[in-house]
This record gives structure tokens, C-alpha cells and sequence, in this order.
């Protein structure tokens, strides 16, 4: 069955992918028709007044989606833990924030402009979604003449979708479904280009490294996607 199963849910994500990209080549063709009539409709709506975002390289504080940061330094209210992965950016942590478990991603000292652009993307506005994971804080700091470059994320113990497949034994069709439609709405909030009030805008944002390696399992049949080192604004 799990034989059966797994290439199955390949392919589902394959298809869907195709239909998504389909979608989104016929949404930037219509976007330059009813912009015009939607920036009217804007104007109509209360503008919601917006802490300013303050960002110190030498420390930052927490956030989500579009993050308001403040000057202190995140580290100090880690509690680290073990490790939980490696990847070709750095480590994954489990540790403790301010009395929730959380996932910490450090980076290697090579791979400061990955963990800037992986920042900006976690800070951009109105990216908070149910199939996005949850950006909780960054930070840069100096430790044994080290610099050390942190994100902050929830943390979910199932892993990625990688490992729940490879441990799953008894994944079924219902399941299988369940988990490629929620990546998929993850990866179309990502692509989709979203107004809100005011100036505020979501740009359309490519991921470039889509793999079940860089989806997470939140809990059994929901995704959501994560890793945007490489990331782009479109």
C-alpha cells in the first residue's frame, strides 16, 4: 500500500502544480483590468493605523507575516534544545520562547544573504496563511567571534513531509489527498498577488525550491510550506 500510495501522492502534486501555474498565468493577464477599479474601492475603506517596523541587525524581536520588530535581542529568551535537522543553509533546532516550543533555524556564517532573503519573504506583508509556516521572530548576534544568524518558526513535531511519508505506514487515499491539496493551497497563496487597505499589497512570491522536504506535516492530512532561501518577490 505505501508503495502505491507515495508516487500517487507525487503525481497529485505534479498535476497540481501544473493547474495552479495555468491559473495564475490567467490571473496576470486579468490584473491589470480590475486594478484600477479595486484601487477605488480602497479608497472607500478605513485605512487601519499600522505600528512602524523597526528592524536592528544587531537585534530583533518577534513577529508574524508582516512583522513589527523591536530592538532586543531574540537569543537572549531561547532555551536551545536538541537537534531536529540539517540542511544545505544550516540547523534546526527544537527551543523554548518565552514558554512555547518553537522551531529555531540557524544559519551558516556563508549564508547571511540566505537568511536575509529568507527574513524579508517571512516579513512580507499579508503572507500569514493556514498553509504558510508561522514566522515567530529573527535575530543576528555575535557569540565567540561568531556571527549567528537565527529564524524563529512554530514548531511541528511530525516533521517534514519527507519523513511522515517515509513513517507514515498507513497513509490512506483520503489522507494522501488531503495532504497534497493543503501544499497546494499553500503554494497558491504564495504565487497569488494580494491587495489590502491602503498602500498594503502581498507581491506574488516564487519559492523556486518546492520539494516534500520543504513542506511540513502541522498535523495528519494539513502542510504547510516552508524554506524561502530561495525565494523570490515577483
Amino acid at each position: 500500500m505505501f508503495h502505491v500510495v507515495v508516487p500517487f501522492v507525487i503525481a497529485l502534486f505534479a498535476i497540481a502544480i501544473a493547474a495552479t501555474w495555468c491559473i495564475l498565468k490567467k490571473r496576470r493577464s486579468d490584473f491589470k483590468k480590475w486594478l484600477p477599479l479595486a484601487k477605488k474601492k480602497q479608497e472607500l475603506l478605513p485605512t487601519p493605523e499600522l505600528d512602524p517596523m523597526m528592524y536592528d541587525d544587531s537585534g530583533s524581536g518577534s513577529g508574524s507575516g508582516n512583522a513589527t520588530m523591536v530592538q532586543r535581542t531574540v537569543a537572549n529568551d531561547l532555551i536551545i534544545e536538541k537537534i531536529i535537522g540539517k540542511g544545505r543553509y544550516g540547523e534546526v533546532r527544537i527551543a523554548r520562547f518565552r514558554g512555547s516550543l518553537v522551531a529555531v533555524k540557524t544559519f551558516y556564517t556563508t549564508e547571511e544573504d540566505s537568511w536575509k532573503n529568507e527574513r524579508e519573504i517571512y516579513e512580507t506583508q499579508m503572507l500569514n496563511h493556514e498553509n504558510i509556516l508561522q514566522f515567530v521572530a529573527a535575530d543576528i548576534f555575535s557569540m565567540d567571534s561568531l556571527t549567528q544568524m537565527i529564524l524563529v518558526t512554530d514548531y511541528h513535531p511530525l516533521g517534514s513531509l519527507y519523513d511522515y511519508l517515509q513513517k507514515e505506514q498507513a497513509l490512506t487515499t483520503q489522507e494522501a489527498l488531503q495532504l497534497a491539496y493543503s501544499s497546494i493551497c499553500g503554494i497558491e497563496h504564495l504565487h497569488a498577488s494580494v491587495l489590502g487597505t491602503g498602500s498594503r499589497r502581498k507581491p506574488q512570491i516564487a519559492h523556486r525550491d518546492i520539494k516534500s522536504k520543504n513542506i511540513i506535516v502541522k498535523r495528519p492530512g494539513v502542510c504547510c510550506i516552508a524554506d524561502f532561501g530561495l525565494a523570490v518577490r515577483l
